[in-house]
């Protein structure tokens, strides 16, 4: 009987080496890696042209000449020759006078960052107040509202004061641009509501 059980259990392990040799293990499979790096940002076209930013040896004629994404685009890539002061004035001048052409339809896109930047002069500053000018009272409203904020000219602020007076059809509230921003709302909400005037073929 002793006999008998010992080779019962000799050969129980037996089967079961025979066993663990013949079934492959099997592993857990290898975690996916997961990327704990931001998304990149959407980047807007006006934001960032695609041409590359112009250097020293750049002239305005390669720039207008060159493929680009639209003339906004165009705009955006003459701005660093209006801020550059190693520039000849002529240059700078002419570089503006496009920008301002080319950037309709896209005025606040183009011009805010110009008038914003601190390396813009006052007189190159006063060409872009001048043209708003042309358009709508909400845009003049913007750029000036944008000067006041950014501007610490003396004179210029009070050249922008006047205009924003005007815009509101009340008094001079300073050089706080927050102080002014009420104003604006309400005077451009009742621009929008009041009645547009009777064309002469509409007359009884």
């Amino acid at each position: 009987m002793l006999l008998l059980a010992a080779a019962l259990v000799v050969a129980g392990a037996w089967l079961v080496r025979s066993f663990d040799h013949s079934a492959p293990a099997v592993s857990a499979p290898a975690p996916h890696p997961v990327s704990t790096s931001p998304s990149p940002p959407f980047e807007s076209p006006l934001a960032s042209p695609s041409a590359s930013t112009p250097t020293a040896a750049t002239t305005i004629s390669e720039i207008l000449t060159a493929p680009s994404a639209g003339h906004a685009a165009t705009a955006l890539r003459l701005a660093p020759l209006v801020l550059d002061p190693s520039r000849p004035t002529d240059e700078r001048d002419e570089a503006l006078s496009h920008i301002v052409n080319l950037s309709t339809g896209n005025e606040a896109a183009v011009l805010l960052p110009l008038i914003r930047d601190k390396r813009l002069t006052v007189d190159h500053c006063r060409v872009i107040l001048d043209d708003a000018l042309n358009h709508s009272l909400d845009w003049q409203a913007d750029v000036y509202l944008a000067a006041l904020q950014s501007r610490r000219e003396p004179g210029l602020r009070a050249h922008v004061r006047e205009h924003l007076s005007f815009l509101t059809d009340g008094p001079d509230l300073g050089n706080d641009a927050a102080v002014w921003v009420e104003p604006l709302i309400q005077a451009s909400l009742k621009r929008t509501a009041a009645p547009r005037p009777s064309s002469a073929s509409e007359a009884p």
